[in-house]
Parts: structure tokens; sequence; C-alpha cells
């Protein structure tokens, strides 16, 4: 008896060894798990332009994106966790090489979220890349429209929210005639449809239009163009540094602000700065937002943009919205309660948080934002002077109603194929931003 005893405790002794040992490793895989939940940081990616023709502005939107994980990161970070960013060059000039970079962020980073990348063709590149993934990208600048995937998120003024309002008051204030001048990319071309369509409807007469290919530095056939037609004013839909020669043939051309005054409309404060005050007073910007703006939103945001190296290029609205971009998904992680894809992307729906340009409301649909436009002068010293503001702040439209939805996606359609069928070829052989 007394052996058998003896087995029993042996038994129950190894059963209980056997039970305490499975519940420490419960526990352990638990307590694993929440260090994983709460304390491995967040990887975030960023994609963006460090060389070529629109690193000017690439190198400053990554300089906002770090203020803004500095920013959340010291207030805690998101859910606990710190956020760790993940930057990834690209070249606007080869929209595949921001489909490579959103892959590597994706499947070898382990990102929760992208920021990025800086232009539509490249846009358009990432987005298919980002939907096969289930992940989420944030697109901080202006779009063009005409589009809906349900892994972007558009935190840019679409063209009825800036570009529109921003023209019909030139065409109040400036004159009825305009020339429009832009690269040949995506958003350039796109919008000029859409203004061409509302110079049609407010009887304003285009009275010419001329597109070339990123990087372009001959520009003196287009000037004496300009200076024949004698517009009202020059609508300037030119991105990255094809500004600075755009705006040096037409001074030395003698077509000066006073005369024929530009309008920008894609335009960032790093190229704005590096052009020379010299040769854009005078002239006017459209934005969402300005520095001269006065809230304490904005005091703290120049604060914290003036303390980091490329502050001195200028801080303008790509900048802004990069920033504002980071503590929106902060604010829709925190919502969700979870830094997963599609529950923060359920979490934009409505949500409000206060950024340096105001208010800033997604719209119900979940994808966009409402935009206050802007338009604004640049004096003397480089200074923009806003001139005039929106009364409220104006609701997303996607697809302008000046065309049917079909015609709309038949218009980019038709320039995808004219590009070779991709966008890629549509940068490289400077027929397609």
């Amino acid at each position: 008896m007394a052996r058998e005893r003896s087995r029993l405790a042996r038994f129950k002794a190894i059963s209980d060894a056997f039970v305490k040992a499975v519940v420490l490793c419960v526990l352990g895989f638990a307590a694993w798990k929440i260090y994983l939940a709460y304390r491995i940081p967040v990887k975030v990616a960023i994609l963006q332009p460090l060389t070529g023709t629109q690193a000017i502005t690439g190198l400053a939107m990554v300089e906002a994106y770090k203020v803004a994980i500095d920013a959340v990161n010291a207030r805690g970070g998101v859910l606990g966790r710190q956020l760790e960013p993940v930057i990834l060059d690209t070249r606007p000039e080869e929209p595949e090489k921001a489909a490579e970079a959103a892959t590597q962020a994706l499947e070898e980073e382990g990102a929760a979220v992208l920021f990025g990348p800086l232009t539509s063709a490249e846009r358009k590149a990432v987005a298919p890349v980002v939907e096969a993934h289930q992940g989420l990208l944030i697109y901080p600048r202006q779009s063009e429209g005409i589009e809906s995937f349900p892994s972007v998120f558009y935190a840019g003024p679409l063209p009825n929210q800036l570009a529109v309002p921003a023209f019909r008051w030139a065409l109040t204030t400036l004159g009825k005639r305009f020339f429009l001048v832009g690269t040949d990319t995506v958003f350039p071309r796109t919008v000029a449809a859409m203004l061409t369509d509302e110079a049609a409807d407010l009887n304003a007469e285009k009275v010419g239009e001329a597109f070339f290919r990123p990087g372009t530095q001959e520009m003196d056939d287009i000037v004496d163009e300009v200076l024949e037609l004698k517009p009202d004013f020059v609508i300037n839909l030119i991105g990255g540094d094809s500004n600075i020669p755009w705006v040096k043939a037409l001074r030395g051309a003698g077509i000066k602000s006073g005369q024929t005054p530009t309008l920008f409309l894609n335009v960032s404060a790093p190229e704005l700065r590096a052009m020379g005050a010299d040769d854009i007073t005078g002239d006017y910007v459209a934005a969402s937002y300005f520095d001269t703006l006065e809230s304490a939103a904005n005091t703290t945001f120049l604060q914290l943009m003036r303390g980091r190296p490329r502050a001195t290029q200028g801080i303008g609205a790509s900048q802004e919205a990069a920033y504002s971009s980071v503590l929106l998904w902060a604010a829709a992680a925190k919502r969700a309660k979870t830094v997963a894809p599609a529950e923060v992307a359920e979490s934009f729906p409505g949500l409000r948080i206060e950024t340096p340009g105001g208010d800033l409301m997604v719209d119900l649909n979940g994808q966009h934002v409402e935009v206050v436009a802007r338009v604004g002068q640049i004096d003397y010293a480089g200074s923009i002077k806003p001139v005039w503001e929106a009364e409220a702040p104006i609701d997303p439209v996607p697809y302008p109603i000046t065309r049917t939805h079909e015609e709309w996606e038949g218009f980019q359609k038709k320039l995808f194929v004219g590009w070779k069928g991709t966008w890629g070829d549509a940068q490289l052989n400077g027929l397609g931003r």
C-alpha cells in the first residue's frame, strides 16, 4: 500500500508540475502578446523622393512627418506604443519605384500605415499594392480625384475644394482670359480639363495651354506664346523644380506679375523659396494652409518645424498636410483601439482633429477631408499674405458634375493609353504627376 501511495504521490506531483508548466506557458504567451501589442514600436512608412527633380519637396515632407511622429511619441505614442518611421526613397519620374517601396514597407517592414507618396502617378502605382496587402495608405497632397481605392485615404484637397474655388476667385479678381501651363503629368492634365469645363460655364476664355515634360529647362517657345496671347493671368500647374526655369523665362521675356500675374495651383513652399522672392512678388498661391495663419496649433507646428534643418526652405501646405496626416492617423487608431489597417480605416468617418490649418474633419464616406480654400499673394520678402478664404470648409467631390463618372474615367483612360499603358511611361516619356 505504501508503495502504491508513493506512486500516486509521484503521479500527482508530475501532473501538478505539468499543469503549472502549461499555465506558465499560457501566461508567458499572453504576456508576450501584451508586450507585442503595447511595447514593440509601430512601424510607419514614409514614401518620398530623397533625390531627383522633386526632392526639394520630398525632403521637406519627410521632415514634417518626423516632427509629427516625434510629437505623437512625446505624448506616449499610439495605444502606448512608440512610432518608428521607416523612410523609403522614391522617384516621381519612375512611379514603379514607389510601388517597390510600398511592397518593401508592407512585406519586409510590416508597416501599419504608409504615408505618401509625393505625386499622383506614384499614388496610382502604389494603391494596387496596398489594396493587395490589405494595408492603409494616407496620401497627404491635393489630388485630382477620379478614383476611389478602399485602402487609400486622401488627406489633401480635391480640385472642387481648392483649384476650382481659387480659379473662380481669379476670374472675378484678375480677369476672364487665362493661359494654362503645367507639367505633362496626371494631376495637371486632369485639373486643366476640370478648369476648362468651369471656364465654359463661367464665360471665361482659355486663350492657350501648354504642357511639358518634368525637368524641362527650355521654356522660350511657351513664353513667346504667352507674350503673343496677352492673357489676364496665368494658371500654373507645374510640379517640381521645373517652376524655376519657367519663372526665369517669364521674367526674362518681360512678363511681370503686375502685368500678368500667375496663380500657382501645384507648388510647394520649398519650390516657391527656390524661385526667389524677386521673381514671384505679386503672384498668387492657392493652398489649404499658409504659415501666416494665427492659431495655437499653428504656432506649435511652426515652433517644432523651425527647429529642424530643412525649415529654412519654407513651410507650406504640403508639410502641414504631412504633419496633420500623422496626427489624423494616430487619432483614428486611438478611436479604433488598434493599429490594424482595416479597423483604423473604419474609424475615419466623421473624425475631427485640430491641425495647424484649422479643424480637420473627415467626411462621412471616410476617404476625404473637408477643406477650406485659400488664396494668398506673395510679398517682396517671399511671405504669403492671405487675400481670400472660403466662408466654410468645402465638401469633397471626387467626380465633378461637369461630366459623368464614365466620361471622367474615359478621360483618364485615354491619357493612360497614350502614355503606353503605364504611369511610369507617362513620367519617363514626358507625357504623363
